[in-house]
């Protein structure tokens, strides 16, 4: 039977679920998260701690669980933390936090560049908030000014997990509103709010929605997160010409059956990188491919 997985990103652990077709709850498991507080009233965290505790939930879940594929991941999160990334997506500093509250003057300064809080809630529906994500990024311009230089990408806590997971990087409207940046009743990015503020949009994340699918798992995700025996997160490889497909099933097919891995169907791209681990000396154990490339 088919298993989805559901993560849930907090503030003080990762939850990470598997419900069964029926919606029957067939495992669970949870990390747990520290916060730093560098100052009174500031709370970071390290985003690569959120990718290690879903890690570690992933396969506290998926320990002793049947040989079943994963179809599925939905994934929410605390909302507002600001995660910042540079043009290689490697996180700047720690996430400022949505109960970190250092960003009154940016929230001001917003105000005031945008013509007022009225025209803000015209724009975005909300007024500027400490929580919000806006306000943490004119900190980071104003207070952290080389760490600023290199930022290229902001995004949110679930979505940065999405992205070590799938290497997209996308949001939905329901995390995007809340940052200050996003307009819910268009539905975009407000290009007001970034020009009154002096930013590019070219900073935020494609926004899709929120049950849409935003991202396939990563072989290199699959393999990462797996157990050595149990359900696995899926992938499937699917060849688009007959060449690739011969070669497919003549060269990496085997040495990866070969190597344990069970493989329903294959593409050459996805392959090559399942097969790159094995070259690399790393073991796969009973993984099952369900992810499908576009052709």
């Amino acid at each position: 039977m088919e298993l989805f997985l559901g993560l849930d990103v907090g503030t003080s652990g990762v939850k990470a679920m598997l419900v069964n077709t029926t919606g029957t709850v067939a495992a669970s498991a949870t990390a747990p998260l520290s916060l730093a507080t560098p100052q009174p009233g500031w709370a970071e965290q390290d985003p690569e701690a959120w990718w290690e505790a879903s890690r570690h939930a992933i396969r506290g879940a998926l320990t002793g669980m049947p040989a079943s594929p994963v179809a599925a991941i939905a994934i929410s999160g605390q909302m507002h933390s600001s995660v910042f990334l540079d043009r290689a997506g490697k996180v700047i500093r720690p996430a400022l936090l949505w109960c970190d509250g250092r960003t009154t003057a940016q929230c001001r300064e917003i105000e005031t560049r945008v013509g007022g809080e009225a025209r803000l809630r015209e724009l975005v529906c909300n007024p500027a908030l400490e929580g919000f994500t806006l306000p943490k990024v004119l900190w980071l311009r104003s207070q952290e000014p080389a760490a600023f230089a290199r930022l290229a990408t902001v995004m949110l806590a679930k979505d940065f997990v999405r992205l070590r997971l799938t290497g997209e990087a996308a949001t939905e409207p329901s995390d995007a509103s809340g940052t200050l940046m996003f307009d819910p009743a268009r539905l975009r990015w407000s290009r007001d709010v970034m020009e009154a503020v002096g930013l590019p949009l070219s900073l935020l994340p494609q926004v899709g929605g929120s049950s849409e699918e935003l991202g396939r798992v990563s072989a290199e995700a699959a393999y990462t997160n797996q157990t050595k025996t149990g359900a696995v997160l899926g992938l499937t490889f699917k060849p688009n010409t007959a060449d690739m497909r011969e070669a497919a099933s003549l060269e990496i097919v085997p040495m990866l059956q070969n190597a344990g891995v069970t493989v329903r169907a294959f593409d050459p791209e996805g392959m090559g990188e399942a097969a790159k681990l094995l070259e690399d000396g790393e073991t796969v154990h009973n993984a099952f491919f369900d992810r499908s490339f576009k052709e």
